[in-house]
Protein backbone atom coordinates (compact mmCIF):
# COMPACT_ATOMS: atom_id res chain seq x y z
CA UNK A 1 0.00 0.00 0.00
CA UNK A 2 3.24 2.45 0.98
CA UNK A 3 4.63 1.56 -2.79
CA UNK A 4 1.19 2.42 -4.28
CA UNK A 5 0.63 5.29 -2.54
CA UNK A 6 4.36 6.66 -3.23
CA UNK A 7 3.65 6.15 -7.11
CA UNK A 8 0.42 7.95 -7.22
CA UNK A 9 2.50 11.15 -5.72
CA UNK A 10 5.63 10.84 -8.53
CA UNK A 11 4.08 13.27 -10.97
CA UNK A 12 3.56 11.82 -14.29
CA UNK A 13 7.01 13.35 -16.08
CA UNK A 14 8.79 11.07 -14.17
CA UNK A 15 6.99 8.08 -14.53
CA UNK A 16 7.60 8.58 -18.09
CA UNK A 17 10.93 9.27 -17.25
CA UNK A 18 11.50 5.99 -15.57
CA UNK A 19 9.46 3.77 -18.07
CA UNK A 20 11.37 5.21 -21.00
CA UNK A 21 14.81 4.70 -18.52
CA UNK A 22 13.24 1.11 -18.41
CA UNK A 23 12.69 0.57 -21.74
CA UNK A 24 16.23 1.86 -22.89
CA UNK A 25 17.81 -0.33 -20.49
CA UNK A 26 16.16 -3.22 -21.90
CA UNK A 27 16.82 -2.63 -25.27
CA UNK A 28 20.53 -1.97 -24.02
CA UNK A 29 20.47 -5.12 -22.92
CA UNK A 30 18.82 -7.11 -26.14
CA UNK A 31 21.49 -5.08 -28.20
CA UNK A 32 24.14 -6.30 -26.52
CA UNK A 33 22.98 -10.14 -26.64
CA UNK A 34 22.43 -9.81 -30.21
CA UNK A 35 25.70 -8.51 -30.53
CA UNK A 36 27.74 -11.02 -28.93
CA UNK A 37 25.38 -13.84 -30.06
CA UNK A 38 24.97 -13.00 -33.74
CA UNK A 39 27.54 -10.17 -34.64
CA UNK A 40 30.46 -12.08 -33.01
CA UNK A 41 30.16 -15.33 -35.27
CA UNK A 42 29.69 -12.66 -37.60
CA UNK A 43 32.89 -11.08 -36.93
CA UNK A 44 35.16 -13.97 -36.44
CA UNK A 45 34.15 -15.34 -39.73
CA UNK A 46 34.88 -11.85 -41.79
CA UNK A 47 38.20 -12.10 -39.66
CA UNK A 48 38.50 -15.90 -40.99
CA UNK A 49 38.31 -14.64 -44.49
CA UNK A 50 40.82 -11.73 -44.04
CA UNK A 51 43.44 -14.15 -42.83
CA UNK A 52 42.77 -16.53 -45.34
CA UNK A 53 43.23 -13.82 -47.77
CA UNK A 54 46.35 -12.59 -45.65
CA UNK A 55 47.75 -16.18 -45.53
CA UNK A 56 47.89 -16.47 -49.04
CA UNK A 57 49.51 -13.07 -49.74
CA UNK A 58 51.97 -14.72 -47.25
CA UNK A 59 52.22 -17.98 -48.89
CA UNK A 60 53.00 -16.23 -52.46
CA UNK A 61 55.98 -14.24 -50.60
CA UNK A 62 57.33 -17.39 -49.40
CA UNK A 63 57.42 -19.05 -52.41
CA UNK A 64 58.62 -16.20 -54.60
CA UNK A 65 61.56 -15.75 -52.18
CA UNK A 66 62.24 -19.86 -52.30
CA UNK A 67 61.90 -19.45 -55.97
CA UNK A 68 64.25 -16.45 -56.54
CA UNK A 69 67.06 -18.85 -54.68
CA UNK A 70 66.55 -21.57 -56.90
CA UNK A 71 66.58 -19.20 -59.84
CA UNK A 72 70.00 -18.32 -58.40
CA UNK A 73 71.14 -21.42 -58.28
CA UNK A 74 70.45 -22.23 -61.98
CA UNK A 75 72.00 -19.14 -62.87
CA UNK A 76 75.12 -20.38 -61.20
CA UNK A 77 75.21 -23.80 -62.39
CA UNK A 78 75.78 -22.01 -65.75
CA UNK A 79 78.54 -19.62 -65.37
CA UNK A 80 81.59 -20.57 -67.14
CA UNK A 81 83.73 -20.39 -64.82
CA UNK A 82 82.39 -23.96 -63.35
CA UNK A 83 84.91 -25.35 -66.15
CA UNK A 84 87.13 -24.87 -63.97
CA UNK A 85 86.00 -28.17 -61.62
CA UNK A 86 88.00 -30.43 -64.54
CA UNK A 87 91.62 -28.97 -62.79
CA UNK A 88 93.08 -31.10 -61.13
CA UNK A 89 93.81 -28.55 -58.18
CA UNK A 90 90.28 -26.99 -58.62
CA UNK A 91 90.56 -23.65 -59.50
CA UNK A 92 90.52 -21.35 -56.28
CA UNK A 93 87.97 -18.60 -58.26
CA UNK A 94 84.60 -21.09 -58.10
CA UNK A 95 85.37 -21.16 -54.16
CA UNK A 96 85.52 -17.24 -54.27
CA UNK A 97 82.68 -16.75 -55.73
CA UNK A 98 80.74 -19.08 -54.58
CA UNK A 99 81.69 -17.53 -50.91
CA UNK A 100 80.97 -14.00 -52.23
CA UNK A 101 77.16 -14.91 -53.27
CA UNK A 102 76.96 -16.58 -50.09
CA UNK A 103 77.21 -13.47 -48.23
CA UNK A 104 75.42 -11.12 -50.82
CA UNK A 105 72.70 -13.75 -50.24
CA UNK A 106 72.86 -13.96 -46.49
CA UNK A 107 70.56 -15.80 -43.87
CA UNK A 108 73.31 -18.34 -43.44
CA UNK A 109 73.07 -20.33 -46.98
CA UNK A 110 75.65 -22.29 -48.05
CA UNK A 111 76.90 -22.77 -51.47
CA UNK A 112 78.72 -26.19 -52.70
CA UNK A 113 79.59 -28.18 -55.44
CA UNK A 114 79.77 -31.80 -56.12
CA UNK A 115 81.50 -34.28 -58.14
CA UNK A 116 79.43 -36.25 -60.11
CA UNK A 117 79.52 -38.95 -57.23
CA UNK A 118 77.97 -36.94 -54.66
CA UNK A 119 81.21 -36.20 -53.03
CA UNK A 120 81.95 -32.12 -51.99
CA UNK A 121 84.43 -30.71 -53.90
CA UNK A 122 84.12 -27.09 -53.49
CA UNK A 123 82.68 -25.61 -50.43
CA UNK A 124 84.45 -23.85 -47.29
CA UNK A 125 87.04 -26.27 -45.70
CA UNK A 126 84.57 -27.46 -42.97
CA UNK A 127 82.79 -29.48 -45.45
CA UNK A 128 85.02 -30.84 -47.44
CA UNK A 129 84.43 -34.75 -48.60
CA UNK A 130 81.05 -34.93 -46.50
CA UNK A 131 78.06 -36.52 -48.21
CA UNK A 132 75.29 -33.81 -49.41
CA UNK A 133 72.63 -36.14 -47.50
CA UNK A 134 74.36 -35.10 -44.18
CA UNK A 135 72.49 -31.42 -44.81
CA UNK A 136 68.84 -32.41 -45.45
CA UNK A 137 67.83 -33.16 -41.60
CA UNK A 138 68.23 -29.01 -40.87
CA UNK A 139 68.44 -27.66 -45.03
CA UNK A 140 66.43 -26.96 -48.10
CA UNK A 141 68.58 -27.93 -50.95
CA UNK A 142 68.09 -26.15 -54.44
CA UNK A 143 70.68 -28.37 -56.61
CA UNK A 144 71.67 -27.75 -60.52
CA UNK A 145 73.37 -29.84 -62.76
CA UNK A 146 76.77 -28.30 -63.86
CA UNK A 147 78.02 -29.53 -67.44
CA UNK A 148 80.88 -28.17 -68.97
CA UNK A 149 80.36 -24.92 -72.12
CA UNK A 150 82.49 -27.05 -74.54
CA UNK A 151 80.77 -30.47 -74.31
CA UNK A 152 76.77 -30.01 -73.04
CA UNK A 153 76.45 -33.36 -72.55
CA UNK A 154 79.29 -33.80 -70.08
CA UNK A 155 78.51 -33.28 -66.19
CA UNK A 156 80.76 -31.99 -64.28
CA UNK A 157 79.45 -32.06 -60.79
CA UNK A 158 76.00 -30.38 -59.08
CA UNK A 159 76.05 -27.19 -57.59
CA UNK A 160 73.70 -26.68 -54.29
CA UNK A 161 72.23 -23.99 -52.57
CA UNK A 162 71.57 -25.14 -49.19
CA UNK A 163 68.82 -23.17 -47.32
CA UNK A 164 68.98 -23.42 -43.41
CA UNK A 165 65.32 -24.33 -41.97
CA UNK A 166 66.07 -22.51 -39.12
CA UNK A 167 65.04 -19.17 -41.15
CA UNK A 168 61.55 -20.71 -41.64
CA UNK A 169 61.06 -20.38 -37.87
CA UNK A 170 61.38 -17.08 -37.40
CA UNK A 171 57.99 -15.60 -39.82
CA UNK A 172 56.57 -11.98 -38.52
CA UNK A 173 53.83 -10.69 -39.24
CA UNK A 174 53.57 -6.79 -39.10
CA UNK A 175 50.64 -7.78 -35.70
CA UNK A 176 52.24 -8.86 -32.83
CA UNK A 177 48.77 -10.25 -32.29
CA UNK A 178 49.07 -12.52 -35.15
CA UNK A 179 50.87 -15.76 -35.40
CA UNK A 180 52.89 -16.72 -38.90
CA UNK A 181 54.81 -20.23 -38.80
CA UNK A 182 55.71 -23.67 -40.84
CA UNK A 183 54.62 -27.03 -39.44
CA UNK A 184 56.76 -29.68 -40.95
CA UNK A 185 54.55 -33.36 -41.96
CA UNK A 186 56.91 -34.60 -39.40
CA UNK A 187 59.14 -34.07 -36.23
CA UNK A 188 62.66 -31.72 -37.22
CA UNK A 189 65.54 -31.53 -35.13
CA UNK A 190 65.45 -28.24 -33.64
CA UNK A 191 62.13 -26.93 -35.62
CA UNK A 192 60.16 -26.07 -32.31
CA UNK A 193 56.35 -25.06 -32.84
CA UNK A 194 54.61 -22.04 -31.27
CA UNK A 195 52.32 -22.12 -28.23
CA UNK A 196 49.30 -20.80 -29.16
CA UNK A 197 45.85 -20.68 -27.05
CA UNK A 198 42.15 -19.14 -28.09
CA UNK A 199 42.73 -17.83 -31.40
CA UNK A 200 41.55 -17.66 -34.96
CA UNK A 201 43.45 -20.49 -37.08
CA UNK A 202 43.84 -20.95 -40.40
CA UNK A 203 46.42 -23.12 -42.70
CA UNK A 204 47.59 -23.87 -46.46
CA UNK A 205 49.12 -26.65 -47.55
CA UNK A 206 52.76 -26.46 -49.60
CA UNK A 207 53.45 -28.51 -52.40
CA UNK A 208 56.10 -26.80 -54.00
CA UNK A 209 59.65 -26.64 -52.19
CA UNK A 210 58.09 -27.45 -48.96
CA UNK A 211 55.65 -30.50 -49.74
CA UNK A 212 53.44 -31.78 -47.00
CA UNK A 213 54.72 -28.82 -44.90
CA UNK A 214 51.20 -26.37 -44.31
CA UNK A 215 52.13 -22.56 -43.86
CA UNK A 216 49.93 -21.78 -40.08
CA UNK A 217 48.28 -17.62 -39.50
CA UNK A 218 46.60 -17.80 -35.84
CA UNK A 219 44.47 -14.33 -34.52
CA UNK A 220 43.78 -14.17 -30.91
CA UNK A 221 40.15 -14.46 -30.33
CA UNK A 222 40.48 -11.77 -28.13
CA UNK A 223 42.17 -9.03 -30.72
CA UNK A 224 39.44 -10.31 -32.99
CA UNK A 225 36.52 -8.96 -30.92
CA UNK A 226 38.23 -5.46 -30.08
CA UNK A 227 35.79 -4.40 -32.57
CA UNK A 228 32.33 -5.61 -30.10
CA UNK A 229 33.94 -3.51 -27.19
CA UNK A 230 33.96 -1.33 -28.84
CA UNK A 231 30.56 -1.02 -30.08
CA UNK A 232 29.40 -1.86 -26.62
CA UNK A 233 31.46 1.08 -25.35
CA UNK A 234 29.67 3.54 -27.75
CA UNK A 235 26.09 1.72 -26.88
CA UNK A 236 27.08 2.36 -23.02
CA UNK A 237 27.89 6.06 -23.91
CA UNK A 238 24.73 6.73 -26.21
CA UNK A 239 22.71 5.19 -22.99
CA UNK A 240 23.88 7.52 -20.96
CA UNK A 241 24.24 9.96 -22.88
CA UNK A 242 20.39 9.39 -24.24
CA UNK A 243 19.33 9.06 -20.69
CA UNK A 244 20.84 12.65 -19.62
CA UNK A 245 19.50 14.37 -22.22
CA UNK A 246 15.80 12.94 -21.84
CA UNK A 247 16.09 13.50 -18.41
CA UNK A 248 16.87 17.41 -19.02
CA UNK A 249 13.96 17.57 -21.52
CA UNK A 250 11.42 15.50 -19.00
CA UNK A 251 12.90 18.18 -16.47
CA UNK A 252 12.28 20.96 -18.58
CA UNK A 253 8.20 19.35 -19.39
CA UNK A 254 7.57 18.59 -16.08
CA UNK A 255 8.30 21.99 -15.00
CA UNK A 256 6.58 24.44 -18.32
CA UNK A 257 4.01 21.96 -19.98
CA UNK A 258 3.19 18.94 -17.28
CA UNK A 259 0.41 21.17 -15.01
CA UNK A 260 -1.35 22.54 -18.06
CA UNK A 261 -1.64 19.10 -19.49
CA UNK A 262 -2.81 17.96 -16.06
CA UNK A 263 -5.42 20.43 -15.92
CA UNK A 264 -6.34 19.96 -19.46
CA UNK A 265 -6.58 16.40 -19.12
CA UNK A 266 -9.06 17.33 -16.05
CA UNK A 267 -10.64 19.45 -17.89
CA UNK A 268 -11.26 17.17 -20.82
CA UNK A 269 -12.59 14.41 -18.33
CA UNK A 270 -15.18 16.20 -16.96
CA UNK A 271 -16.19 17.83 -19.79
CA UNK A 272 -16.48 13.69 -21.10
CA UNK A 273 -18.44 12.92 -18.09
CA UNK A 274 -20.24 16.11 -18.35
CA UNK A 275 -21.18 14.90 -22.39
CA UNK A 276 -21.96 11.69 -21.19
CA UNK A 277 -24.38 13.05 -18.23
CA UNK A 278 -26.18 15.14 -20.38
CA UNK A 279 -26.80 12.44 -22.81
CA UNK A 280 -28.18 10.36 -20.60
CA UNK A 281 -30.88 12.95 -19.19
CA UNK A 282 -31.87 14.37 -22.56
CA UNK A 283 -31.99 10.47 -23.73
CA UNK A 284 -34.82 10.29 -20.44
CA UNK A 285 -35.84 13.57 -20.89
CA UNK A 286 -37.29 12.77 -24.62
CA UNK A 287 -38.26 9.34 -24.13
CA UNK A 288 -41.26 10.53 -21.75
CA UNK A 289 -43.08 13.28 -23.91
CA UNK A 290 -42.09 11.07 -27.26
CA UNK A 291 -43.94 8.04 -25.46
CA UNK A 292 -46.79 10.05 -25.06
CA UNK A 293 -46.99 10.91 -28.58
CA UNK A 294 -47.03 7.34 -29.76
CA UNK A 295 -49.75 6.47 -26.98
CA UNK A 296 -51.99 9.69 -28.45
CA UNK A 297 -51.26 8.82 -32.10
CA UNK A 298 -52.03 5.52 -31.67
CA UNK A 299 -55.23 6.33 -29.91
CA UNK A 300 -56.23 8.47 -32.53
CA UNK A 301 -55.22 6.52 -35.21
CA UNK A 302 -57.74 3.58 -33.86
CA UNK A 303 -60.51 6.15 -33.08
CA UNK A 304 -63.71 5.93 -35.13
CA UNK A 305 -63.92 9.79 -35.25
CA UNK A 306 -60.69 9.75 -37.46
CA UNK A 307 -60.96 10.45 -40.77
CA UNK A 308 -58.68 8.47 -43.31
CA UNK A 309 -56.80 11.59 -44.50
CA UNK A 310 -56.24 12.00 -40.47
CA UNK A 311 -55.15 8.55 -39.81
CA UNK A 312 -52.66 8.99 -43.15
CA UNK A 313 -50.75 11.97 -41.40
CA UNK A 314 -50.85 10.42 -37.78
CA UNK A 315 -49.21 7.24 -39.38
CA UNK A 316 -46.62 9.85 -40.68
CA UNK A 317 -46.12 11.02 -37.22
CA UNK A 318 -46.19 7.48 -35.43
CA UNK A 319 -43.76 6.65 -37.99
CA UNK A 320 -41.30 9.72 -37.34
CA UNK A 321 -41.84 9.36 -33.64
CA UNK A 322 -40.59 5.52 -33.92
CA UNK A 323 -37.69 6.50 -35.48
CA UNK A 324 -36.72 9.31 -33.05
CA UNK A 325 -37.43 6.78 -30.30
CA UNK A 326 -35.07 4.39 -31.66
CA UNK A 327 -32.44 6.65 -31.99
CA UNK A 328 -32.45 8.78 -29.04
CA UNK A 329 -32.37 4.75 -27.33
CA UNK A 330 -29.40 3.92 -29.56
CA UNK A 331 -27.82 7.32 -28.51
CA UNK A 332 -28.37 6.72 -24.88
CA UNK A 333 -26.69 2.42 -25.39
CA UNK A 334 -23.55 4.45 -26.95
CA UNK A 335 -23.56 7.13 -24.44
CA UNK A 336 -23.90 4.23 -21.78
CA UNK A 337 -20.84 2.15 -23.86
CA UNK A 338 -18.58 5.03 -23.74
CA UNK A 339 -19.15 5.62 -20.09
CA UNK A 340 -18.54 1.68 -19.55
CA UNK A 341 -21.92 2.09 -17.50
CA UNK A 342 -24.11 -1.26 -18.81
CA UNK A 343 -23.22 -4.05 -16.51
CA UNK A 344 -22.78 -7.59 -18.13
CA UNK A 345 -24.75 -10.08 -16.22
CA UNK A 346 -23.67 -13.47 -16.71
CA UNK A 347 -26.39 -16.05 -17.44
CA UNK A 348 -26.75 -19.49 -18.26
CA UNK A 349 -28.33 -19.05 -22.05
CA UNK A 350 -29.96 -21.41 -23.87
CA UNK A 351 -28.74 -19.99 -27.69
CA UNK A 352 -32.07 -21.98 -29.58
CA UNK A 353 -34.68 -20.21 -27.27
CA UNK A 354 -32.46 -17.10 -28.07
CA UNK A 355 -32.93 -18.19 -31.80
CA UNK A 356 -36.64 -18.66 -31.49
CA UNK A 357 -36.97 -15.44 -29.38
CA UNK A 358 -35.57 -13.05 -32.74
CA UNK A 359 -37.27 -15.08 -34.87
CA UNK A 360 -41.17 -14.14 -33.34
CA UNK A 361 -39.79 -10.73 -32.71
CA UNK A 362 -38.84 -10.26 -36.91
CA UNK A 363 -41.02 -12.60 -38.52
CA UNK A 364 -43.87 -9.55 -38.48
CA UNK A 365 -41.35 -7.86 -40.89
CA UNK A 366 -40.15 -10.73 -42.96
CA UNK A 367 -44.19 -10.92 -43.23
CA UNK A 368 -44.52 -7.08 -44.22
CA UNK A 369 -42.01 -7.66 -46.42
CA UNK A 370 -43.10 -10.81 -48.18
CA UNK A 371 -39.28 -12.14 -47.91
CA UNK A 372 -37.87 -15.86 -47.60
CA UNK A 373 -36.66 -16.70 -44.32
CA UNK A 374 -33.73 -19.70 -44.28
CA UNK A 375 -33.11 -20.65 -40.72
CA UNK A 376 -30.37 -23.22 -39.67
CA UNK A 377 -28.68 -24.24 -36.23
CA UNK A 378 -26.10 -26.46 -35.71
CA UNK A 379 -24.56 -26.45 -32.48
CA UNK A 380 -22.58 -29.02 -30.29
CA UNK A 381 -23.34 -27.52 -27.44
CA UNK A 382 -26.58 -25.23 -26.73
CA UNK A 383 -25.83 -23.61 -23.30
CA UNK A 384 -23.46 -21.02 -23.07
CA UNK A 385 -22.75 -18.22 -20.12
CA UNK A 386 -23.37 -14.54 -21.60
CA UNK A 387 -25.59 -11.64 -21.40
CA UNK A 388 -28.64 -12.63 -22.77
CA UNK A 389 -30.36 -9.11 -23.34
CA UNK A 390 -27.00 -7.39 -25.24
CA UNK A 391 -26.68 -11.05 -27.01
CA UNK A 392 -30.39 -10.60 -28.34
CA UNK A 393 -30.42 -6.78 -29.03
CA UNK A 394 -27.17 -7.65 -31.53
CA UNK A 395 -28.28 -10.40 -33.02
CA UNK A 396 -31.92 -8.62 -33.60
CA UNK A 397 -29.88 -5.76 -34.42
CA UNK A 398 -27.85 -7.67 -37.26
CA UNK A 399 -31.27 -9.44 -38.71
CA UNK A 400 -33.89 -6.20 -39.06
CA UNK A 401 -30.68 -4.20 -40.99
CA UNK A 402 -30.98 -7.16 -43.15
CA UNK A 403 -34.70 -7.11 -43.70
CA UNK A 404 -34.50 -3.07 -44.06
CA UNK A 405 -32.23 -3.22 -46.86
CA UNK A 406 -33.72 -6.22 -48.63
CA UNK A 407 -36.68 -5.11 -51.21
CA UNK A 408 -37.03 -8.81 -51.91
CA UNK A 409 -35.66 -12.34 -52.46
CA UNK A 410 -34.34 -14.28 -49.11
CA UNK A 411 -32.58 -13.96 -46.11
CA UNK A 412 -30.40 -17.05 -44.67
CA UNK A 413 -30.11 -16.77 -40.94
CA UNK A 414 -27.57 -19.40 -39.16
CA UNK A 415 -25.80 -20.21 -36.17
CA UNK A 416 -22.94 -22.54 -35.91
CA UNK A 417 -20.38 -23.30 -33.64
CA UNK A 418 -16.22 -23.83 -34.57
CA UNK A 419 -14.76 -25.22 -31.54
CA UNK A 420 -15.42 -23.04 -28.54
CA UNK A 421 -16.74 -19.87 -30.90
CA UNK A 422 -20.16 -19.53 -32.04
CA UNK A 423 -20.93 -18.04 -35.35
CA UNK A 424 -24.06 -16.36 -35.74
CA UNK A 425 -24.63 -15.09 -39.94
CA UNK A 426 -27.14 -13.71 -41.34
CA UNK A 427 -26.73 -13.10 -45.16
CA UNK A 428 -29.61 -11.26 -47.30
CA UNK A 429 -29.75 -10.20 -51.27
CA UNK A 430 -30.62 -6.84 -51.00
CA UNK A 431 -29.25 -3.96 -52.15
CA UNK A 432 -25.45 -4.44 -50.90
CA UNK A 433 -22.42 -2.02 -49.89
CA UNK A 434 -19.99 -0.21 -52.22
CA UNK A 435 -16.96 -1.52 -51.27
CA UNK A 436 -15.50 1.83 -50.75
CA UNK A 437 -17.99 3.04 -48.07
CA UNK A 438 -17.54 -0.60 -46.14
CA UNK A 439 -14.09 0.87 -44.31
CA UNK A 440 -16.37 3.03 -42.10
CA UNK A 441 -19.54 1.14 -41.54
CA UNK A 442 -18.55 0.80 -37.76
CA UNK A 443 -18.28 4.65 -37.62
CA UNK A 444 -21.08 6.47 -35.40
CA UNK A 445 -23.86 8.18 -37.41
CA UNK A 446 -22.61 6.59 -40.95
CA UNK A 447 -25.26 5.68 -43.52
CA UNK A 448 -23.50 3.22 -46.51
CA UNK A 449 -26.72 4.34 -48.51
CA UNK A 450 -27.44 7.86 -48.16
CA UNK A 451 -27.99 7.57 -51.84
CA UNK A 452 -31.31 5.83 -51.68
CA UNK A 453 -34.13 8.31 -50.00
CA UNK A 454 -36.39 5.15 -48.73
CA UNK A 455 -33.33 4.27 -46.51
CA UNK A 456 -33.00 8.09 -45.77
CA UNK A 457 -34.45 7.77 -42.25
CA UNK A 458 -31.39 4.89 -40.74
CA UNK A 459 -29.75 6.64 -37.98
CA UNK A 460 -26.50 5.65 -38.88
CA UNK A 461 -26.03 4.13 -35.10
CA UNK A 462 -27.00 0.55 -35.89
CA UNK A 463 -23.66 -1.12 -36.19
CA UNK A 464 -21.69 1.16 -34.43
CA UNK A 465 -24.08 -0.37 -30.82
CA UNK A 466 -23.96 -3.75 -32.71
CA UNK A 467 -19.85 -3.73 -32.60
CA UNK A 468 -19.77 -2.01 -29.32
CA UNK A 469 -21.99 -4.23 -27.84
CA UNK A 470 -19.95 -7.29 -29.03
CA UNK A 471 -17.15 -6.12 -28.11
CA UNK A 472 -18.54 -5.89 -24.46
CA UNK A 473 -19.53 -9.47 -24.83
CA UNK A 474 -15.84 -10.29 -25.72
CA UNK A 475 -16.81 -10.79 -29.48
CA UNK A 476 -17.03 -8.60 -32.57
CA UNK A 477 -19.14 -8.21 -35.66
CA UNK A 478 -17.45 -8.50 -39.76
CA UNK A 479 -19.88 -7.02 -42.44
CA UNK A 480 -19.01 -7.98 -46.47
CA UNK A 481 -20.63 -7.33 -49.27
CA UNK A 482 -19.60 -7.84 -52.80
CA UNK A 483 -21.23 -4.33 -53.79
CA UNK A 484 -24.33 -2.54 -54.53
CA UNK A 485 -26.95 -4.60 -55.73
CA UNK A 486 -24.92 -8.10 -54.32
CA UNK A 487 -26.45 -8.69 -51.01
CA UNK A 488 -24.54 -8.38 -47.53
CA UNK A 489 -23.42 -10.71 -45.01
CA UNK A 490 -23.47 -9.86 -41.48
CA UNK A 491 -21.61 -11.79 -38.86
CA UNK A 492 -21.07 -12.25 -35.49
CA UNK A 493 -18.56 -13.80 -33.30
CA UNK A 494 -19.01 -14.53 -29.70
CA UNK A 495 -17.81 -17.01 -26.95
CA UNK A 496 -19.51 -17.82 -23.20
CA UNK A 497 -17.99 -15.19 -20.95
Amino acid sequence: MRLKAFWQTIPIAWKIFGATLLFLVIVEFIATLFVWQYESKALLANEHQNLTRELSDHRRRLISHLAALEKETRFLSTLEVMDDIVAKDIDKRILTLLEHKAADLGEEIILLVTDPDGKIIISPKAFLNLPVRAFHANYIDFEEAVFASFDKKKQLGTLYLLYPLENLQTLHTDNPHKHLWLQPPSPVPNFTLPHIGDVILVSQKLTRFLPGWRLNLAYDKKEALTTLKHIQKVQLYTLLLATLLFGIVILILSRKLTLPLVELLNSSEKALEAKSTFLSTMSHELRTPLGSILNLTQHLTLSKTTDTSSRKMLSGIETSAQHLLSMINNILQISKLEAKSIIVNKERVDLEEVMEEIYEITEPLILDKDLLMKKKTDLIQKEIVTDSNLLKQVMINLLSNAIKFTRKGSIEVTLTQSHKTYIFRVKDTGIGIDKERQKQLFTPFFQAHTHIDTLKNSSGLGLSLSQKTAQLLGGKVKIESAGIHRGTTATFYFKSI
